[in-house]
């Protein structure tokens, strides 16, 4: 009889202990490497799906949270706005950006080891507010100076390159292919994206999804060819995003692309 009690309380307690790492098992982060992109969903019961990758100190991240939307003019989902947020090893947050149908952070990291992204909705956990996902990771090239960079955008998905320079530059613009006509923008990176309010003309945030603001613009709907001259005080580090997207004014070609051109010019002083 002592030894079935000891038996059975054995048993119970491996029961009790498999319960108790089922939760930690389920929240366990999916991998994503850098040039991937995955599909995920956001439910009522699942609000936030997590995501772990490996990042080098000084690798400038680009993350893109794009929601697979159905347009319905009656049934309005507050999945267009989705967020994103970035979080260290320790999980504390570092960075977080939501925005207006698809949310881009960019995010020069500081550390190596392993980071944390969620992707969620903005406005808190409701039936109206979920939905199907992409959601990317790329590391952001750099321009080189002298070297033409080939790139490619759609009306809604933008790209970005990164310019490193103390000195003053110029970026060259040539559109190549396609009746989509991107605007192109030298950008720093927003500490607060939300800073400058709504629509207004500094803040790419507020166009593209991406936390960013625009320091100088080149744009118009029939675009092909163009440079942008920069002052390398514009940003405290030196650090300059360059990104292509949707004009923010363009409403015609939602379902087309376009391919172009960028050249990094530096100045001698």
């Amino acid at each position: 009889m002592k030894w079935g009690r000891i038996m059975k309380s054995m048993i119970v307690t491996l029961i009790g202990c498999f319960f108790c790492i089922m939760p930690t098992l389920a929240q366990e982060d999916s991998f994503i490497a850098y040039g991937e992109t995955v599909q995920g969903e956001i439910t009522v019961s699942e609000y936030e799906q997590r995501y772990g990758f490996e990042g080098t100190a000084g690798d400038l991240i680009r993350l893109a949270l794009m929601p697979n939307l159905e347009y319905d003019a009656f049934n309005w989902s507050n999945w267009r706005q989705p967020e994103i947020l970035l979080l260290d090893k320790t999980m504390n947050v570092i960075a977080a950006l939501h925005s207006h149908e698809s949310a881009v952070l960019i995010h020069e990291l500081t550390e190596t080891g392993i980071y944390h992204v969620i992707a969620t909705g903005w406005g808190g956990r409701s039936e109206d507010n979920v939905g199907e996902f992409e959601l990317s990771l790329e590391r952001v090239p750099f321009l080189v100076a002298g070297e033409t960079a080939d790139c490619e955008a759609s009306y809604k998905m933008s790209n970005h390159f990164a310019v490193k320079s103390d000195s003053d530059f110029q970026i060259a613009y040539e559109h190549i292919e396609g009746a989509f006509r991107p605007e192109v923008s030298v950008n720093v990176i927003a500490e607060d994206p939300y800073s400058c309010g709504i629509d207004t003309p500094n803040c790419s945030s507020d166009a593209t999804g991406a936390n960013l603001h625009d320091v100088a613009t080149l744009g118009g709907i029939w675009l092909d060819s163009g440079t942008i001259s920069v002052e390398a005080r514009s940003a405290a580090r030196g650090l300059f995003i360059v990104q292509v997207a949707k004009n923010r004014w363009d409403y015609r070609h939602e379902n087309e692309s376009a391919s172009c051109a960028l050249t990094l010019t530096l100045s001698d002083s």
